[in-house]
Formats: structure tokens, C-alpha cells, sequence
């Protein structure tokens, strides 16, 4: 079953729609491969729900609105004419008048709402492949595969305000006194203008690199808790000690995903197969831990993941086979 049709199933379930026990197996099946399959669908739940309630917004008719108060202020004046003044009608125009004015406030602050700019919530999801989104002050994003990018369809000018899950590269438009922030589930990443990566890691921790300009990198419950990261720095979040760390950003030994790129430099095997198994989210199971022991030092421009496996085949004696998205590899013993 193809991917789409997984998640237009997976999203009627969770609105509550029954599915018929095939097609609800199959669901399962999907989710069951990847633990990675779940929490994408989960964050194209939340994503769906919150365009939703962005078009609900926009469907508001103002002028019909206006029109109808306009009608009910007038029915209500001319029918609280009575130029016999009591104190009973005084307390009942009193309420009208209350009445009237909180309808024209309301009013007032639909209408002001709806003369703004478009902001509108965009959402992208990427499963199978990269994706390149332009913002409209001109800054790019791109998108990792199995990541969710929330974003309005017009930037606010004083405020430039995203949500992310999962991994992207950033290339944001310098624009003075707006800032652009980036927000995580736990933390926010802000920046005037420069180049930078984010990444959720699957253990929970973040890292944020920076090629280009400043950002500030902090906590959302303890704003007091940061770290200020530079052009070739790299700053860590542990999720388990609530800590930030900082390190040089090492250009030779990071993995550029976004130009195709796999560059090691002296690098464990261990640290090698983490990248692959991010790179071409893929499982690795080594039976046998010496081969971890070894180092590389190479480049992989534009391969893919047989021919890259092929060529650690040769470098370090070791054999592969692949049974769906989990990689065995053992010492060649001939």
C-alpha cells in the first residue's frame, strides 16, 4: 500500500473514523516496521489539525457579520425608543448599550484580524525525499526526510516565527529588528540572520550548527538556560541533564545531507554507521565488535548506500547483506 494512502488512513483513525480491520492491519503493519513511521504520522496529525483550524478562521464572513450587527443595532435602538424614562427602562437601555458595544468590539477585532496579512499555517511534511521551502522574506528551508516544517503563509515583519520537527537546513534573509525564531517541542533557536542546521536526534538530544552568522539557542521553560553559538560552532542539548554544550564545528567530519554529501575524517566505524543509518534511515546489526575498532577516512559524493557499502567492503575486509531496512554486517572470513 502506498505511502499516501497509509496516512489518509492513519489520520481517519485518529479523527475518530472507524477502519475496517484490513485496512487498519495494514496501518499497523506500516507503523510496526518504523518506530519513525508512528511519530511522523503523529506530527502530520497535529500539522492537519492546526491547518484546519486556520481555514475555520479564514471562513469567517466579516461583512455579513458587520452587516447583521449593524441590522441588530438598529432594531434594538428603535425598539429602546420610550420617552418615558423609569428607572426600569434606563437599566434595560443600559444592557442594550452593553450589549451593542461588546458586538461592535468583537466586530472591530475580526475585521482588523482579517485585514492583516496572510498568516496563514502552512505545513510540509517530508518522508521520502528532501524539500525546498521558500519563505516569504526570502529565506530557504530545507526539509529532511521524515521531518514536519509549520510555517505562515505570510512571515509577521517584527516577528519571524516557525515551527520544526525533526531536521533542516536554514538560510535565513537578514532583515533588521525582526528576528526569526525557530521553535523545537522543548526548545527555540533564534537568529537575525545566518546559515544553520537543527537536528532532533533520536535519543532526544538536538544539535544546532552554524555556518554562517549568530544564533542564541535556549530552553522555552528556562529562557536563562542558553548558549550563544557562532559561525563554526556547533551547540548540543541533553535532554537527560538539561544542559547545553558547545564544540567547533568540524566541517570535514559532519555530514552535509542536504548537498548529498558524506565526509569522514578519522572517524570510528561506529561513528560511521550512526551517520549511514541516519543518512539512508537504515538499521545496522554488526555481529562482531572488532570491526568497530577500525577508522575512516574518505568522502562519499552523490553514492548510494550499496555503492558506499561496497567500498567499506573492500577498505575493512567485511561482507553486508540487506533484509529490508536492516543491514547485517560481518568479517569476511574467505
Amino acid at each position: 500500500m502506498k505511502t499516501k494512502r497509509l496516512e489518509e488512513l492513519y489520520l481517519r483513525h485518529l479523527n475518530g473514523e472507524h477502519l475496517g480491520e484490513k485496512e487498519m492491519s495494514r496501518v499497523k503493519e506500516w507503523i510496526a516496521k518504523d518506530e519513525k513511521n508512528k511519530d511522523y504520522l503523529e506530527r502530520l496529525y497535529k500539522a492537519t489539525k492546526a491547518k484546519i483550524l486556520s481555514k475555520q478562521l479564514k471562513s469567517v464572513d466579516v461583512d455579513k457579520n458587520w452587516t447583521r450587527y449593524k441590522e441588530t443595532i438598529a432594531r434594538k435602538t428603535i425598539e429602546g425608543v420610550d420617552y418615558s424614562f423609569t428607572r426600569n427602562n434606563r437599566l434595560t437601555l443600559l444592557r442594550i448599550a452593553a450589549v451593542i458595544i461588546f458586538l461592535v468590539a468583537i466586530t472591530a477585532i475580526i475585521y482588523l484580524l482579517k485585514s492583516k496579512p496572510d498568516y496563514s499555517i502552512q505545513q510540509v511534511s517530508s518522508i521520502d525525499q528532501y524539500t525546498e521551502i521558500k519563505l516569504s522574506d526570502g529565506s530557504v528551508v530545507l526539509l529532511n526526510r521524515g521531518s514536519v516544517f509549520t510555517y505562515p503563509q505570510e512571515l509577521h515583519r517584527k516577528c519571524r516565527e516557525v515551527e520544526l520537527t525533526g531536521e533542516a537546513y536554514f538560510n535565513i534573509a537578514q532583515k533588521e529588528n525582526s528576528p526569526f525564531y525557530v521553535y523545537l517541542d522543548r526548545l527555540t533557536v533564534q537568529i537575525l540572520g545566518t546559515s544553520f542546521n537543527i537536528k532532533e536526534k533520536e535519543n532526544g538530544n538536538t544539535v544546532v550548527n552554524v555556518f554562517a552568522g549568530k544564533v542564541a539557542f535556549y530552553e522555552n521553560s528556562n529562557v536563562d538556560n542558553l548558549i550563544q553559538l557562532s559561525a563554526g560552532q556547533k551547540g548540543t542539548f541533553n535532554m537527560n541533564t538539561a544542559k547545553f554544550k558547545q564544540d567547533r564545528l568540524d566541517e570535514d567530519s559532519t555530514f552535509f545531507w542536504n548537498q548529498d554529501k558524506l565526509t569522514f575524517k578519522n572517524q570510528s566505524l561506529v561513528a560511521v554507521f550512526n551517520e549511514l543509518e541516519e543518512a539512508f534511515h537504515k538499521r545496522f546489526i554488526i555481529d562482531d565488535p572488532d570491526i568497530l575498532k577500525d577508522r575512516l577516512t574518505s568522502k562519499f559524493n552523490g553514492l548510494d548506500l550499496d555503492e558506499i557499502l561496497d567500498e567499506l567492503s573492500i577498505l575493512f575486509n567485511i561482507q553486508y547483506y540487506i533484509k529490508g531496512d536492516t543491514i547485517y554486517i560481518q568479517k569476511d572470513h574467505e
